[in-house]
């Protein structure tokens, strides 16, 4: 887990998997378990590719057992934007430019 506090200086949460090994962003709503099945690098990083192997979910972003998109407020990357389920709500270019 020390090597992840560097991927997330802000002091995210964690919780584990059920086996205890994955460590997980107890702040985010939804969070997927991935074996990873292929890599490919491309120019300067490789691109992963992976199947689900178990999804955790927040009690709160349920209903019936499923999880909500309503609750669970995604912001998916799409094109150059990112969106969340009404608006878009960022641009991947000015986003990578910081506060400048």
């Amino acid at each position: 887990m020390s090597n992840k506090k560097r991927v997330f200086p802000w002091g995210a949460l964690y919780l584990y998997d059920n086996a205890g090994n994955a460590p997980m962003i107890k702040e985010c709503p939804v969070n997927y378990l991935c074996k990873v099945i292929q890599t490919i690098p491309i120019f300067d990083f490789t691109m992963l590719f992976g199947e689900i192997v178990a999804a955790y979910a927040n009690e709160d972003c349920l209903e019936n057992g499923k999880p909500n998109a309503l609750k669970v407020n995604p912001t998916i990357m799409m094109d150059s934007g990112y969106f969340n389920i009404k608006d878009r709500v960022g641009s991947i270019f000015q986003t990578c430019r910081g506060n400048r």
